[in-house]
């Protein structure tokens, strides 16, 4: 049978979820003190991207064991909730994102031929971004003062859909994985109400199993393991400024 793939093997992940979770106590903490606060600052981001994947594939059937990876690219959407936590010389952003929109066709090679699955994904993670204003450097310097580096990342859900043809074979499957991400982006806030951001993030789906049937039956299993580099932009709004 196929060796278990990374995204599905959680113990893998341990060091990545162990850090997330420990950053996610430094934020309940933050909360907690800023619920000492009168106001709080919530704000709707709008995103849009595009994902530039990789599906890696291996799978076993009665014709032999195959394997390979394949690459493609597709735009996608979303949006973010979320709350901005002053923690003195910098801020906490923690929001809830959910996407949609990512579909994905792989190739994977095998002696009888091409496997083709159709991936579709969407997502919803709980996000931290560490932001920085230059304002607090150049405070008389135009546009500078209104920029921001930021840079973190978020875990959560994904739903993978895949559909895979090889000939007379046909392998369906719908399954949640573990997703996790990670970025840097500089955000630019002309109004007090209104900002825009650009980021880049490297994005891990998981994967999923799919079982292969045929006129005789089942064939045998293919597992793929999703992954992309993706290049977002997005309109931030303030309610705390409307």
């Amino acid at each position: 049978m196929p060796r278990t793939i990374r995204s599905i093997d959680l113990s893998r992940d341990i060091p990545l979820v162990l850090a997330l979770l420990s950053l996610g106590l430094v934020a309940a903490t933050a909360a907690a003190d800023a619920e000492k606060k009168e106001t709080s600052d919530y704000y709707l981001t709008a995103i849009a991207g595009g994902s530039f994947a990789t599906g890696e594939a291996e799978g076993e059937t009665f014709s032999g064991d195959f394997a390979g990876s394949s690459h493609d690219q597709s735009a996608f959407a979303g949006a973010a909730l979320g709350t901005i936590l002053e923690l003195g010389f910098i801020d906490l952003r923690l929001e809830l994102e959910g996407t949609g929109g990512r579909s994905f066709t792989f190739t994977t090679p095998s002696s009888g031929g091409l496997y083709v699955t159709d991936a579709d994904v969407w997502t919803l993670q709980g996000n931290f971004w560490f932001e920085y204003s230059l304002g607090r450097l150049f405070p008389n310097t135009p546009i500078v003062r209104d920029l921001a580096p930021f840079g973190g990342g978020g875990l959560g859900l994904s739903r993978v859909s895949l559909a895979t043809t090889h000939g007379a074979e046909i392998g369906r499957s719908d399954s949640s994985k573990l997703a996790w991400q990670g970025g840097v982006g500089l955000s630019y806030q002309p109004l007090p109400w209104l900002s825009f951001e650009a980021r880049y993030q490297y994005i891990d789906m998981g994967g999923a199993s799919v079982p292969l049937y045929s006129g005789a039956g089942r064939q045998g299993t293919m597992e793929i393991d999703l992954g992309a580099n993706e290049v977002i932009g997005g309109i931030r709004f303030n309610f705390s400024e409307l």
